[in-house]
């Protein structure tokens, strides 16, 4: 669970796009494709694993081709046999089959969602606020982050999707329409709706009306991969890699089963991968009955505040380069995917590799193929801060996450209409009337948008809103606090045992004050395992941490009331009382980071 949490939570910094030209079109002959997709990864050899690479025209595959290895300790090439996950472009199977089904009169994306739900489902959900599908193809219905499994080494002990949708359903935090934050357990819904109008298990509906109609024969879907035979059998040979700054890693397998299949279990041949995402580019296209329904798919359904720039399509999501793209990408624990296309001269390209997080290819094709955006520096408005994603968790027991992991450290620098992340060497480029180009210097390059007068970037799969400065020393002074109470306890154990060597009395409000303070370090060894040692969030497990530190917090609280009330009486010192007033800092970091609430 930690890495995966560390996967999303790099990838959240990395994810923002979009921007300022729109010129169309391929900037690479047809002729050329083969010459200038090999020296562009030529230059790159040394830091990829294998990459499968395919450009397609108008629905047609113009080409095709496989580099590197998908084993790389065998030494066994990349090809048309090679198995690849689609992770998070998994995601959109669901809102094709949505299509289709408004389609056919089935659904009305302005409808409250439950109306489409089994009634005893719906009555279990509860989240508070009415949620539309179009909520949940714009990732604006309001959810923060799952915090409980939603993934699994075996694919026996995964849930079905309704009961897997209701143990993990995460606390709807902002009002539906108002927030962009990606969201996987979103997209998973939205996949059960479909399977409760069609009255079948969603990978039998794709499979029938995706996969079929497609011939994708060479394509899975369910957890384990057991609805495509081959697709089983061969991503055994299949191993992930991390090629970062020159290190190298290797995950071996790197087999996990997604319960919430619907938002990133696909995986298959690059050859079936090609008809499904060649389709967007197909004015006949065979996804869809009526020629038109691809045309109202790809028209946006979310903006950019401010700005006339489509920011989500039904679903799909839209980047900048030369031209403004539309696609999806993804990752999982050992594979990264994306299609990009250009709707106007129905051009793209898909990309699928078996490295974590990789952007050269995902992204930094979009360039080769459709040339660099415009980039004329302008003043504009500074945007240094400190931003955390909304894509976060900021209600429960892991609440520290909003604080600690994926935010936006940005700062100035002595070049005018530039700055830069904090840590790395990530830059933000001014590009006037409020559009940030974020780059990374590998591949993926992409816009921030600052919605109007508030301290909010609006970037590609999820906005970014400025900490206040108080509630952000409060936070890092709250962790200082857990760091010092466990240099206490050292401290403190070492003068206990001084002083029973050296045979010296102390008063009944000093051995309080002791007991208090081993509670506080109870509570910082609590904060820090949830942090950083629990290798997966069970329910069971995390009820009784948290009762725990109820329980302990009470004891510091009627410590202090204890002391202070033998001060009132005469019999206790200032210095007692203080030392248990500062002792209930840990009961402050218990209730600011929420701790005590496991049933959220």
């Amino acid at each position: 669970m930690k890495k995966i949490i560390a996967w999303v939570l790099v990838l959240i910094i990395s994810l923002t796009l979009v921007p300022n030209v729109h010129a169309t079109g391929f900037k690479v002959e047809d002729k050329d494709l083969s010459e200038s997709i090999h020296q562009y990864i030529e230059k790159r050899k040394e830091a990829t694993a294998s990459v499968a690479i395919g450009v397609f025209k108008s629905g047609k595959v113009i080409y095709e081709g496989y580099y590197g290895y998908i084993d790389v300790e065998n030494k066994l090439r990349a090809s048309k046999d090679s198995i690849y996950e689609w992770g998070s472009v998994s995601k959109v199977l669901t809102w094709v089959s949505v299509m289709q089904l408004e389609e056919a009169g089935k659904i009305d994306f302005d409808e409250d969602i439950k109306t489409y739900l089994p009634k005893d489902f719906a009555k279990k959900l509860h989240y508070k606020h009415k949620v539309t599908m179009k909520d949940l193809m714009n990732h604006q219905a309001g959810f923060q982050e799952v915090t409980y499994p939603i993934e699994y080494q075996d694919a026996k002990d995964i849930p079905p999707i309704d009961q897997l949708l209701l143990s993990s359903e995460p606390k709807q935090i902002y009002t539906p329409g108002t927030v962009t934050a990606y969201s996987n357990w979103s997209t998973s819904l939205a996949a059960y709706v479909v399977e409760s109008i069609a009255s079948e298990p969603f990978y039998d509906y794709v499979r029938k009306h995706i996969f079929n109609p497609l011939n994708m024969t060479q394509t899975a879907i369910k957890p384990d991969w057991s609805d495509n035979t081959f697709v089983q059998s061969h991503r055994k040979q299949s191993k992930a890699y991390s090629y970062i700054d020159g290190d190298q890693s290797s995950f071996g397998q790197s087999v996990v089963h997604i319960g919430l299949y619907p938002s990133g279990a696909a995986a298959g041949t690059l050859d079936d991968y090609l008809k499904f995402t060649a389709e967007f580019t197909n004015p006949n296209t065979k996804l869809f009955q009526k020629a038109d329904t691809l045309d109202r798919m790809l028209q946006a359904t979310s903006q950019y505040t401010g700005h006339d720039i489509g920011r989500n399509y039904h679903g799909l999501w839209s980047m900048d380069y030369g031209t403004h793209l539309l696609g999806h990408s993804g990752n999982t624990q050992g594979f990264s995917s994306s299609f990009w296309f250009d709707p106007v001269s129905r051009t793209g390209y898909a990309v699928m590799t078996n490295e974590v997080g990789e952007t050269t290819y995902n992204y930094g094709l979009s360039e080769l193929f459709f040339g660099k955006p415009k980039m004329d520096i302008q003043p504009d408005d500074a945007i240094s801060g400190v931003y955390f994603n909304k894509r976060t968790i900021d209600a429960g027991f892991l609440r520290m996450i909003k604080y600690f992991a994926g935010i936006l450290p940005i700062s100035k620098t002595d070049n005018a209409g530039v700055e830069k992340l904090m840590i790395g060497d990530i830059q933000f480029t001014h590009l006037g009337q409020h559009v940030y180009r974020q780059d990374d210097g590998n591949g993926l390059a992409f816009n921030l948008y600052k919605k109007g007068n508030a301290p909010v970037l609006e970037g590609f799969t999820s906005d970014y809103e400025q900490f206040k400065m108080i509630e952000l020393v409060s936070a890092i002074i709250l962790l200082f606090s857990m760091l010092v109470t466990l240099v206490c306890v050292v401290i403190s154990i070492i003068m206990n045992i001084i002083r029973c060597i050296r045979r010296k009395h102390r008063t009944i409000f000093a051995r309080w004050n002791n007991i208090a303070l081993f509670a506080s370090t109870f509570n910082a060894i609590g904060f820090f395992y949830i942090w950083m040692g629990m290798n997966t969030y069970n329910p069971t497990a995390v009820m009784f941490i948290s009762i725990m530190f109820i329980v302990l917090s009470l004891g510091i609280i009627a410590n202090a009331i204890f002391q202070f009330y033998n001060k009132i009486k005469h019999n206790n010192t200032w210095a007692n009382v203080c030392c248990a007033l500062c002792l209930c800092l840990s009961v402050v970091v218990v209730i600011f980071f929420e701790l005590y609430k496991f049933w959220i």
